[in-house]
């Protein structure tokens, strides 16, 4: 990361160079582990990227342009039990997840099996999780959330 991968596939509108494809290709060649980490972590960040508001951007997006550091998003999805259906109703296995607004913090409930970027380059985790979870309850699905925390 500090050799600038992650800015490469960054997109240019969000301040990276959006061109890393060749780049990540040779590197994959070399060492498998490194793209892939690289790859998890813009996975992390293509909710935020999407859909973000400004504030989550410049609060989020400048480590992961500087050459100076090496952070990891984490993209946290499938949970125990469940699949890729996430819009599916109970007793179905789509996302069970929930956040709710309490004052301006969300507060998450749930359990995830899969999250990308295992436990980090140094076993502490990551720098920012992207959760997707259910803001509006069962019946009706009218609206999933991917919510950027802190880590």
């Amino acid at each position: 990361m500090q050799a600038g991968l992650l800015q490469q596939l960054i997109p240019a509108q969000a301040g990276g160079k959006g061109n890393g494809m060749v780049e990540m290709a040779l590197v994959h060649a070399v060492d498998p582990s490194v793209s892939l980490t690289t790859f998890a972590t813009l996975l992390g960040l293509l909710p935020m990227l999407l859909g973000g508001s400004p504030e989550q951007l410049q609060a989020f997006l400048p480590p992961c342009l500087a050459q100076s550091e090496a952070p990891l998003a984490w993209f946290c999805f499938s949970e125990p039990g469940g699949s890729a259906n996430f819009d599916v109703a109970a007793p179905a296995e789509g996302v069970r997840t929930t956040a709710r607004l309490d004052g301006e913090e969300w507060l998450i409930n749930g359990t995830k099996r899969w999250v990308s970027s295992g436990s980090g380059w140094d076993g502490t985790g990551a720098d920012l999780l992207t959760v997707v979870c259910r803001t509006a309850p069962y019946p009706g699905l009218t609206h999933l959330a991917a919510t950027a925390v802190s880590a």
